[in-house]
């Protein structure tokens, strides 16, 4: 079996990348914004009431999460790899079907 000292240092290793894990994690930063869309739209089938929401999304990651700040309902939606690249996000609304739809690039 084991000794006490090889679960030890099992137990050490194990803290230390769950530590490493952690941090790398955190080191991605997130960039938010708050923008007010007017008027309601659909993302994915899901229409969206008019207010206000916010943008998050992590530099590097494709994708961005529209949330709605009064009810904390949220989408996730892909950017295309040059928007991921900086964080940014572009949102462009397109009439359709007397609505309007929502598209991230």
């Amino acid at each position: 079996m084991f000794n006490n000292c090889a679960i030890r240092a099992f137990a050490l290793v194990l803290g230390s990348a769950a530590l490493y894990s952690g941090s790398q994690l955190a080191a991605a930063p997130r960039r938010t914004e708050t923008v007010n869309i007017p008027f309601a739209f659909q993302v994915h089938n899901v229409t969206l009431p008019a207010g206000e929401y916010r943008l998050e999304r992590d530099t590097g990651s494709e994708v961005a999460r529209v949330v709605n700040v009064r009810t904390r309902r949220s989408v996730q939606m892909l950017r295309s790899e040059a928007a991921s690249a900086d964080g940014s996000v572009n949102l462009t609304f397109v009439q359709k079907g007397g609505g309007y739809q929502l598209k991230i690039q």
